[in-house]
């Protein structure tokens, strides 16, 4: 009986033990010496490592569930452009090493950081997976190795190549936050912090979520060839994105996040189940992380939509000040002529 006794205690004691041990998780990133493969049991990609010289192309990307055509065999993952130099994954590449990351909103991943073949380059690319989710979220830091300031532009963080004729002929572009339809060629607006690329034949598609600010953000769906893009505005673009980075410096990018579907005839599940499940539990809201809040002005890009310049942003910059201290009032034709920009609105 004491026996039976002493057994039931020490059950007792060791069982909560050994609940609440951690449990080692998966990691949701493996490589060889020529691929890196990022699996988290919902969603797949491998990457064709370059080793000591090679391209850096992604190979496969799919739902682990089910076919998807989308994607032709191979993309060449990245592009941007270095003193008018432009540099691809398609390129020649060094590889200098990779490592486990992970971030506090249960992010796991890898960075693998590379050399260009000219030596002028060092670009780390940084994925990011998360618990049953279909989401994979990068971003790329590029460092400037020359000994004088270099000309960062038309950085595109991810770059997939499409099947011919099929994939731009029949596929529906979700635009404005997945809310209009049209068909491409299509490149985003400052409104585009979110596009859909959808294909009602295949049932398949692709969420493009662009983290970059304002109108520094650009995603393009077949607009200079069978590609989607997603990253910074181009040099060509009507507010280019411009970085000048010094000698042995670093630019970080704004993340991409994307996200792969399949057997789903219009893309309204996607974006009204995991597309805000994705954001709300993993992304949050930044500014609340921030120990000192910045000041917040509130304003509309009417009358400045066609008419705005790096003078006038100093010179408004300079007048917040006093607009501060003295809030402008509006009038009555005032509000008539602006009443759609609920900005306004909020300021009265």
């Amino acid at each position: 009986m004491k026996t039976i006794l002493y057994l039931f205690l020490l059950t007792c004691l060791i069982l909560p033990m050994a609940l609440a041990a951690p449990v080692q998780e998966t990691p949701f990133a493996n490589w060889t010496a020529s691929e890196l493969m990022l699996n988290n049991g919902v969603v797949q990609r491998t990457i064709q490592l370059p080793a000591s010289a090679g391209n850096f192309l992604t190979t496969l990307y799919k739902p682990v569930a089910g076919d998807f055509q989308c994607f032709a065999k191979t993309s060449p993952d990245f592009k941007f452009s270095v003193n008018g130099v432009t540099y691809a994954g398609s390129d020649a590449w060094k590889q200098v090493g990779i490592q486990k990351i992970k971030d506090d909103k249960q992010g796991d991943g890898a960075a693998v950081t590379l050399q260009s073949q000219d030596g002028k380059v060092e670009l780390t690319v940084r994925f990011l997976l998360y618990p049953d989710m279909p989401v994979i979220r990068k971003n790329l830091i590029v460092k400037n190795l020359t000994n004088e300031v270099a000309r960062l532009e038309s950085v595109d963080v991810e770059t997939f190549t499409v099947p011919p004729y099929y994939a731009s002929t029949f596929s529906w572009i979700f635009g404005d936050y997945g809310r209009w339809r049209t068909v491409g060629p299509y490149k985003g607006t400052m409104q585009d912090a979110l596009v859909i690329v959808h294909n009602p034949d295949w049932k398949q598609g692709i969420v493009i979520g662009n983290e970059a600010s304002g109108v520094m953000k650009r995603t393009a769906a077949f607009w200079e060839g069978p590609e989607l893009c997603a990253g910074l505005t181009h040099s060509t673009d009507r507010f280019p994105f411009q970085k000048w980075v010094a000698p042995g410096e670093s630019f970080e990018t704004p993340a991409v996040f994307t996200m792969v579907y399949t057997n789903d005839k219009n893309p309204d599940e996607i974006l009204n189940t995991a597309v805000p499940a994705f954001v709300r539990k993993h992304l949050g809201i930044r500014l609340s992380v921030l120990a000192e809040k910045p000041t917040f002005v509130y304003n509309t890009w009417e009358p400045f939509s066609k008419n705005i310049n790096e003078k006038l942003i100093k010179e408004l910059a300079g007048a917040l000040p006093i607009m501060l201290g003295d809030p402008r009032k509006l009038s009555e034709s005032d509000l008539k002529k602006y009443r759609c920009y609920a900005d306004w609105l909020q300021a009265i």
